[in-house]
């Protein structure tokens, strides 16, 4: 490689590495010059910084051998527009001129750029620009006709004074088309004394400065640690290149420093969101403790530098994997919801604009800045999460040695077949206990659905053709995804549902269900106990809360719901002036919808805790959600042998909400394995 490719190369190259060291520096400046960062701005310096580095490349490089140059040295050409002399030669010797000319087009082409920028990046003037431009040029052409400054030891290029006119000129038609950068899109600014919101782009932006200086500051630890090591023959080259437990405790020990001690020692911000100007508070509004800033640095950035280093370091690809599940998830959380992140929201720590004033949050406030968990999607990211880390853990034990990846292979199948025994079992209590509905016998049809599946699979791998066995397989790749998605929903449901919900709550909404006659059964009980466990702690604290009963009347039932739960509870010895009743729901959409309008007509306000049973409880989080409100779900403990159903009813009902991107990936597999079984026939 020689020639226009090597300096290409090397402005490219040269060019990657400003923007790397250069990003955390951009991002601070961005925000505080310019109220945020936009992509299509931070692009245009970027490909700034490649120009100039293309600029030095172009004209400077590369040296040639003095050996072949200095016999024969460049002299300088100072005659003006010379260039149509040669031309004028060229032409009278038969020649076209053609190198005349485009060599004189590249020279105004190769400062079009230069005017554009100063003209719109850095706002000089027209005449300003004109200046700059012929100052470069002139430093180019001092620096070829002094060899470099004398590094060289001779003028190894012809400076040309026709290159000076070219290249100012170049500068000024870039003033000319300057306007067209700003197309560009992504450079919007705004006002840098006004806070602006904080989004997830904001949030991941912080997260990759963290990151990255911790990588560069790791490395720039290293390179000087590295050579004393060599030059003072510590070590050979061999061990230097080998020193991975080395190179990984200095870049740990700049994580430490930069992602612990930094938010220990200051207001709880890292470096990366100190330059995307963000500022943690506790959900109250008050600083972060101590406490809360070590939880938040060991599982946000710190905790996955460490998994990352000791992953490195030990050849663990169980670490490896913990580490590329905890970013992941990182990622994922903080686009999620309200931005907080998972470290934030582990910690019960919230991030501002840094300048919001710090004040202490009215119940209001505290309400409206809760995380927002109350998404099938951030469920299924933590449980996708946490079947990487436990497929790593499993390939790791099974490579271990035989016997270890058997005793796995037993258990997985074991496990399987328990599985199934329980759906089958399940089943049979729900038909012998609460009767022979479609709803009772999901788990029992389940239970048959994948017995028949494995038969089918087995037939299938012995007798069947191939493509039969190829659209099997896509029935178990379906399988595997909507099991995916059903163990998710199900353990992330069940914890979202045991979380105690924060005070200032202006009501409390029981959800309804199904009544013999005018009794209460446990399960309902349940619901009505929990609710009201709530509605007196926040009376207890001084707050004038209410419970809602909220049901219609449904058939076999001798009174509405809501009263027969409000007879229930005034038994129990509740009073009666915290009560109230909406007897026309028939959904849970419903029930919260009109409670809210009851609740509206009395002129209370719409921090509403909603109490239902644990199975229930992540569902009707999602409708909350979808209907816009500001609402925290508790959950009331289920009878076992009711709550495998009656979960399965509750994923159905979720995936039912929103069909398409299921039925999406349905369509998808059944098109991919539609093809497969063509091609293998």
């Amino acid at each position: 490689m020689s020639g226009f490719s090597a300096s290409a190369v090397i402005a490219v190259a040269g060019g990657l590495v400003v923007i790397v060291f250069g990003f955390a520096p951009y991002l601070g400046w961005s925000y505080r010059r310019r109220g945020r960062f936009g992509p299509g701005h931070a692009l245009l310096v970027a490909g700034t910084a490649v120009y100039v580095l293309a600029l030095w490349t172009y004209t400077i490089l590369p040296l040639p051998d003095p050996a072949v140059v200095c016999a024969d040295p460049a002299a300088a050409q100072l005659r003006p527009f010379q260039f149509l002399a040669d031309l004028a030669r060229e032409r009278r010797t038969g020649g076209s001129g053609t190198t005349v000319v485009l060599q004189v087009a590249f020279n105004v082409l190769l400062f079009v750029p230069l005017g554009m920028v100063l003209r719109h990046l850095f706002r000089r003037g027209v005449v300003s620009t004109v200046l700059i431009g012929l100052g470069v040029s002139g430093l180019i052409e001092l620096t070829q006709l002094t060899g470099t400054w004398g590094l060289y030891p001779c003028a190894y290029r012809l400076m040309d004074v026709d290159d000076l006119i070219a290249n100012t000129t170049g500068a000024a038609l870039g003033i000319l088309l300057a306007p067209a950068l700003r197309r560009v899109p992504g450079q919007d600014v705004a006002d840098i004394r006004e806070p602006q919101p904080v989004t997830a782009w904001r949030r991941v932006l912080g997260m990759v400065a963290d990151v990255l200086l911790v990588t560069l500051g790791g490395a720039l630890l290293w390179l000087p640690t590295g050579s004393v090591l060599l030059s003072t023959g510590a070590m050979t080259r061999t061990e230097v290149a080998d020193a991975d437990l080395l190179r990984g405790g200095l870049r740990l020990a700049v994580a430490v420093a930069l992602l612990v001690v930094v938010p220990l020692a200051g207001r709880g911000a890292t470096i990366g969101q100190q330059l995307v100007m963000l500022r943690p508070q506790g959900e109250g509004g008050e600083p972060p403790s101590p406490a809360q800033r070590l939880v938040r640095s060991v599982t946000g950035a710190g905790g996955y530098v460490l998994l990352d280093v000791l992953g490195s370091v030990t050849g663990s690809s169980l670490l490896d994997g913990a580490a590329v599940a905890l970013g992941v998830a990182s990622l994922v959380v903080a686009a999620l919801g309200d931005h907080r992140g998972l470290s934030g929201t582990v910690a019960r720590i919230r991030v501002v604009d840094s300048r919001v004033p710090r004040a202490a949050l009215t119940d209001a406030e505290r309400w409206a800045a809760m995380p927002e968990v109350r998404r099938l999607g951030f469920a299924v990211a933590a449980g996708a999460a946490v079947l990487h880390l436990l497929v790593v853990a499993l390939l790791d034990v099974m490579q271990t040695s035989v016997l270890a990846a058997g005793a796995v292979l037993v258990v997985l199948l074991v496990g399987a077949v328990a599985q199934v025994a329980f759906l089958m079992l399940n089943g049979l209590a729900m038909t012998r206990r609460e009767g022979r509905t479609l709803g009772n016998m999901l788990t029992l049809l389940l239970g048959l659905a994948v017995i028949a599946l494995t038969v089918l699979t087995v037939a299938t791998i012995v007798l069947g053709p191939p493509s039969v066995a190829v659209l099997v397989g896509a029935v178990w790749v379906l399988l595997a995804y909507f099991g995916l998605l059903f163990w998710s929903f199900v353990l992330f449901g069940l914890l979202y549902a045991r979380r105690d919900p924060a005070p200032g709550a202006d009501a409390v909404i029981v959800l309804g269900s199904g009544i013999f006659g005018s009794r209460v059964p446990p399960l309902l009980a349940a619901r009505l106990t929990r609710g009201r466990e709530v509605l007196e702690a926040e009376l207890a604290r001084g707050g004038d809360a209410v419970l809602v009963c909220s049901g219609g009347q449904g058939p076999g039932e001798d009174v509405p719901e809501a009263v027969a739960m409000a007879d229930h509870l005034l038994a129990a010895g509740a009073r009666p002036t915290v009560l109230r009743r909406e007897t026309a729901s028939t959904s849970t959409d419903e029930n919260v919808l009109l409670s809210l309008r009851l609740l509206r007509a009395e002129g209370r306000g719409e921090r509403v805790v909603v109490a239902t049973n644990d199975y229930h409880a992540f569902r009707a989080a999602i409708i909350t959600r979808e209907q816009g409100l500001v609402a925290q779900v508790v959950g009331a403990p289920t009878a076992r042998y009711f709550l495998p159903s009656a979960i399965l009813r509750e994923f159905i009902g979720v995936l039912v909400r929103h069909p398409w991107p299921h039925l999406a990936v349905v369509t998808l597999i059944a098109a991919l394995a539609g093809l497969l079984a063509l091609g293998a026939r």
